[in-house]
């Protein structure tokens, strides 16, 4: 399987091309903004610094004639850092690192080649979500990306792979009529919309 000349299908959610930024002002009691500061600055640092390296690596490695491999070591490298994490913390959401640490998470974990590591991660993210530490759209491009690497037919369409001739098309999905309804629960955008986003180098750019 490949997808985007990196070796597997890419997210229709990834941050590889959004820059990261500081964590966004949020209102307080008394109507002033204020800039919230996660628990383990030093993780969400971390983390964000292993997103972006990633996201510099793949670029390179794409328009490089050497292909993937770097790109691979990296992914590898970021996966155990992440197992690290999630073996103390469980999943690392806003509360622990903020907004841009758990979408840098997310983008680590996209990276992941082992099915049995995202099936545990999809359960913390379960616990996340269901305490408002993490939103739905992040379990679902984990699912996604998990179902990719058991070789099923996804749920919410964030998996593309390389077709004839090098035109990417989306991984097979799981009863293709109701996948708008399932992308909606979940905050994604609908599908035909997402697919015009799609980039020559790593799948869908994230759509508000």
């Amino acid at each position: 399987m490949s997808g985007c000349g990196c070796g597997y299908p890419e997210s229709a959610w990834t941050w590889w091309d959004q820059p990261y930024r500081a964590e966004d002002p949020v209102p307080c009691g008394d109507g002033a903004l204020v800039v919230p500061v996660p628990a383990r600055p030093d993780l969400a640092a971390d983390l964000i610094g292993r997103a972006q390296a990633a996201r510099e690596r793949r670029r390179a490695d794409f328009l490089s004639r050497y292909g993937q491999s770097a790109h691979v070591l990296v992914n590898e490298a970021n996966a155990l850092a992440l197992r690290r994490i999630v073996s103390v913390h469980g999943w690392p959401g806003s509360r622990l690192v903020g907004v841009r640490g758990a979408e840098a998470a997310l983008s680590v974990a996209l990276g992941v080649d082992r099915s049995f590591f995202l099936r545990t991660l999809l359960r913390m993210l379960d616990t996340a979500v269901a305490s408002g530490d993490a939103p739905r759209v992040h379990q679902a491009l984990v699912y996604d990306r998990m179902c990719v690497l058991e070789g099923r037919p996804q749920r919410y369409g964030t998996q593309f792979r390389s077709g004839r001739g090098g035109v990417r098309e989306v991984w097979p999905v799981a009863e293709p009529e109701l996948l708008d309804i399932r992308r909606a629960d979940v905050g994604l955008p609908p599908a035909a919309r997402a697919r015009g986003a799609v980039g020559p180098e790593c799948g869908e750019r994230a759509l508000a």
